[in-house]
């Protein structure tokens, strides 16, 4: 071998070896800058949906603009039909990585229509506070039996005041307060808006009906 012949392998073989350790670090670069898998801890806390619970006045805007979600796809997540009915303690489904895209086998869950059935209902007038203080007096209304929506329901006195429910759901266990005095209703307060109290009245009853007109309970103030 001539020593032109011998120089040329030399820088032959320089020429490679630069090659591969370049290729080398460029490897270990991707390899290091990869994101590490993600342990099952994570992949579990990130796959579990994201829950909220209501609070006492808050409304299904609120909630959507907290969280940054169109109220349309928490409505569709929770099958709710009304954004205007919620209850204190209800447990919301917040749809943060947006709704699944149904696959050909699926199909969308039905929407759930509740329709009490005689003997399930029972819903009492738990008590009249302050009868007769225009500032304080209030009716507690108690929900012991299926949930149930107020929408329609009443109110009355014996002088034939009546207050009308708006629509507003009760849980089993859950009770909403009516005011004789003005305010801004919520899950759990509503305000009848008259100008004086109702209660005060001697041998005063409180008569609750549901939408069709049926009596539901009645309570006798003391005297």
């Amino acid at each position: 071998m001539t020593r032109k012949q011998a120089a040329f392998v030399i820088v032959l073989n320089a020429i490679v070896s630069l090659i591969i350790s370049v290729s080398v670090v460029l490897i270990a670069g991707r390899v290091w800058m990869r994101e590490p898998p993600a342990s099952p801890a994570q992949e579990l806390e990130r796959a579990a949906p994201t829950i909220y619970v209501v609070q006492e006045g808050d409304s299904l805007l609120a909630i959507s603009l907290r969280f940054d979600v169109p109220i349309e796809d928490i409505m569709r997540a929770n099958n709710i039909t009304d954004p205007d009915v919620l209850f204190v303690g209800q447990e919301l489904v917040i749809p943060i990585s947006g709704l699944p895209t149904p696959t050909a086998t699926e199909t969308p869950p039905p929407t759930v229509t509740f329709t009490p059935s005689a003997g399930e209902l029972k819903v009492i007038i738990g008590e009249v506070f302050s009868p007769g203080d225009y500032d304080d007096e209030m009716v507690v209304i108690l929900n012991l039996g299926q949930p149930v929506l107020l929408e329609g329901w009443t109110l009355s006195d014996r002088q034939g005041n009546v207050y009308t429910f708006p629509a507003i759901f009760l849980e089993m266990g859950g009770g909403v307060r009516v005011h004789t005095r003005r305010g801004r209703n919520s899950a759990a307060n509503l305000y009848w808006g008259l100008d004086e109290a109702v209660w005060g009245e001697e041998d005063e009853v409180a008569t609750l009906r549901d939408g069709e007109g049926n009596v539901v309970d009645v309570c006798s103030l003391p005297r």
